[in-house]
Parts: structure tokens; C-alpha cells; sequence
């Protein structure tokens, strides 16, 4: 039987934007509409002022790729920081706004392995990277499947890039 991994993914997302207070968020699929090197892809990324990245090791071998437009950033965070009862300093705290993101992201990565561990997928994530600024922009390592997925609430849309090394063995 083979995984559906988009499933996992998008179970994995809905739990953790649940958790952290976002209940009216829709996830969609964006694979019947986007391949790697899409130019609507390449567009959207190449406007954004944060991109947060994890890698998984184990059953298999990829990489999360998180992109917030830099109008969704802020909000973002400013969301979650109120959910979260915390205080909230002024938008120019730039180091909280990244801590914030890599504690997303790494939440998001540790709720999609615990999905894989349900079906008998033994991963591991790695810490996450943030990078910021104009345009900035990653490479998507090599890999045999990606899939997209736009997280869109009142804070404005994201999208995710699940690429996934021997794909074959899962």
C-alpha cells in the first residue's frame, strides 16, 4: 500500500494551525496545478522576505520549504503571539518574528513525522533555517516527488514545498 503523503501533510498542518489558534485556515493542494520550476511558483517566491526550511532523515530523505510573502509575515506572528497570550513587541522585532517561524516550522515538521509514524514511517527532522530578506530565494533539492500546498486565514496565504527524496520506498 502506498502512502499518500499529501494526506499525512495536510492533516499534519491542520492539527498544528488547530493548536496554535487558527481555526478558520483552509490548506489546499496545489499539485495538479504546480511542477517544479512552475512560474507561478518562481513568481511568488521571488517576493517574499522569509523563507523557513527543515530537512527529514530516516524511512526517507527531503525537505519542508515554508514561503511567507512579506505582507503575511507580520500578521502571521502577530496572530500567533495573541493566541498565545504573549506580549507583543513592535514590528521591528525581527529576531522574535524568525524565532517565532522556526518554532512553527518545527512544529509543523514534528507533527508531520508523527503522521508518517502512524502508518510505520520512521523520520527525524532537522533543526529548521530561517532566511530573510528581498527576494529571497531557496533551491529545492533534488527530488523525486514535491508536492505544494497553499495555507491561506486572516492572516493572508503561505505556501509549503514538501520535496521527498526515494519517494519509491514509501
Amino acid at each position: 500500500m502506498k502512502t499518500n503523503l499529501e494526506t499525512l501533510f495536510i492533516k499534519a498542518c491542520n492539527t498544528i494551525m488547530n493548536e496554535i489558534g487558527f481555526s478558520n485556515v483552509v490548506i489546499s493542494s496545489n499539485n495538479t496545478s504546480m511542477v517544479k520550476g512552475d512560474q507561478a511558483f518562481t513568481k511568488q517566491r521571488s517576493s517574499n522576505e522569509l523563507l523557513a526550511m527543515l530537512g527529514f532523515v530516516g524511512g526517507f530523505k527531503g525537505q519542508l520549504l515554508i514561503t511567507f510573502p512579506d505582507n503575511v509575515t507580520n500578521p502571521f506572528v502577530a496572530l500567533l503571539l495573541q493566541h498565545l497570550e504573549m506580549p507583543q513587541g513592535d514590528e521591528s522585532t525581527h529576531q522574535m518574528t524568525k524565532e517565532a517561524i522556526a518554532e512553527f516550522t518545527n512544529q509543523l515538521g514534528g507533527s508531520f513525522v508523527n503522521q508518517l509514524s502512524l502508518v510505520s514511517i520512521d523520520c527525524m527532522i532537522t533543526p529548521p533555517t530561517i532566511l530573510t530578506g528581498n527576494g529571497v530565494q531557496a533551491m529545492l533539492p533534488e527530488s523525486d516527488q514535491d508536492y505544494y500546498f497553499g495555507v491561506s486565514g486572516n492572516f493572508g496565504n503561505f505556501t509549503c514545498v514538501l520535496a521527498i527524496k526515494n519517494s519509491k520506498l514509501i
